[in-house]
């Protein structure tokens, strides 16, 4: 796997997700929902994005926003060089209902066709990446391309609600990865069969059902490692890991790193405070 300079994970459910702005392009991750709007911006090299059940083909200046709620997941990338960004809808009040409420017929828009304002903004949060970010800073830019790109989409009534396994996975999984959980238990939970579910697994979302667990604990867990003080014990517990031992060796799967190791890259200030 990738270290996060490479690959930045989506969040699940993360309600504490405000808004968070990280450079690079996820090369891969299973479909996944939250209730944030994520947007990606593609500068160079190739992508592939699955959003509510369509593959879509990035290009180099290809702008990708994921309204909340929206399926979307990631498969495979060449080279790829971006930013990534996700927020909770509220952030953008003058937004929030029709985030919320309607979907693109089309989410990916093209920076060049967008006006020179809008590119501005994404130049100025390409920069943001490289230093540490300003939140206003970063919502006024977001405002910007909101205000930019919205216009430019064919807004529809989202699906209505998923009945398909596959959905209902996600759906139950982003808001239960972090409780106790064997694929019998989940299958109950979703009155289908655990053959069902381990063939919807493997089929549909291309992962089993132990991996995809482990990268939405993954996940949160690198949210906590970098935005708490709370011990690596403590984190691989509120995660769901029964053991630190299972938590590190999942989060290595998951990540290339340890916690230990990715907590120190990513908040070098606590190298001294957390030695566990």
């Amino acid at each position: 796997m990738h270290s996060e300079e490479n690959v930045m994970r989506p969040y699940f459910e993360d309600l504490s997700c405000r808004l968070r702005l990280s450079p690079g392009f996820p090369a891969s991750f299973p479909e996944h929902l939250h209730t944030q709007l994520e947007l990606v911006c593609l500068f160079s090299g190739r992508a592939r994005m699955l959003v509510d059940g369509r593959t879509l083909f990035l290009e180099p200046g290809d702008v990708c926003l994921c309204f909340p709620g929206a399926t979307h997941g990631y498969a495979g990338s060449e080279a790829a060089e971006g930013l990534m960004l996700i927020a909770a809808p509220e952030q953008f009040p003058d937004f929030a209902e029709l985030l919320e409420r309607r979907r693109p017929a089309s989410p990916v828009v093209r920076m060049d066709e967008l006006p020179p304002d809008a590119a501005l903004c994404l130049d100025q949060l390409r920069r943001e990446c490289a230093r540490e970010t300003s939140e206003p800073a970063v919502r006024g830019y977001v405002q910007v391309l909101l205000a930019r790109m919205l216009p430019r989409m064919e807004l529809v009534d989202p699906p209505a609600e998923h009945s398909d396994t596959a959905y209902r996975i996600m759906r139950y999984l982003s808001r239960h990865f972090a409780e106790p959980l064997t694929l019998t238990e989940l299958a109950r939970a979703l009155s289908v069969s655990p053959s069902h579910l381990s063939h919807t697994f493997s089929q549909r979302l291309h992962t089993s059902f132990r991996a995809y667990v482990n990268a939405l604990r993954a996940d949160h867990a690198c949210t906590l490692l970098r935005s708490t003080d709370f011990s690596v014990t403590r984190i691989a517990y509120e995660c769901g890991f029964e053991t630190q031992r299972t938590f590190n060796r999942a989060f290595l799967e998951q990540c290339g790193e340890t916690p230990s190791e990715y907590r120190r890259r990513a908040r070098p200030e606590l190298n001294d405070r957390f030695q566990r």
